[in-house]
């Protein structure tokens, strides 16, 4: 299960999500822990693997990967949901009615990059791809529970 908005945003009476928040992939790690919110502690940043899973290209192109889970795998010149046939996609590439106004920017994921421990891995809920990132940077956290 994860959050509908984003790590420093507000749900509103208008049914959408507000705020803003950035952080450090250390900071959002310690932010995650003992998170208490919807009457649960049990948050925490989700792995590569499941974060990608949240991306939803409008066009119909499917993603595949690594067996890792990241590091998109793609016949076609684009990578994300940019396809060579299926044409234009909605931005952001998440469903929007499920998580509302969701940035269109990198999100951190808890999975570090194999071949440098100062890298994180990230997904790009603009243009539905992923990449890695310097931990020291700033990026969005969207949180999931652990247990379900």
């Amino acid at each position: 299960v994860q959050m509908r908005c984003s790590l420093g945003q507000r749900w509103q009476h208008n049914n959408t999500c507000q705020g803003s928040g950035m952080y450090t992939w250390q900071a959002a790690l310690g932010k995650a822990r003992g998170y208490f919110y919807a009457g649960h502690s049990n948050w925490r940043m989700p792995t590569i693997q499941e974060l990608n899973t949240l991306i939803y290209c409008s066009n119909g192109k499917l993603r595949s990967f690594s067996k890792e889970g990241y590091d998109t795998v793609s016949k076609e010149v684009f990578s994300g949901c940019g396809s060579d046939t299926r044409g234009a996609y909605q931005k952001p590439t998440i469903f929007q009615t499920v998580f509302p106004n969701t940035p269109r920017r990198w999100f951190w994921s808890a999975s570090s990059h194999t071949d440098n421990s100062d890298d994180a891995w990230v997904v790009n809920f603009d243009y539905g791809g992923d990449s890695v990132f310097n931990r020291t940077g700033d990026s969005w956290v969207r949180l999931v529970r652990s247990g379900q």
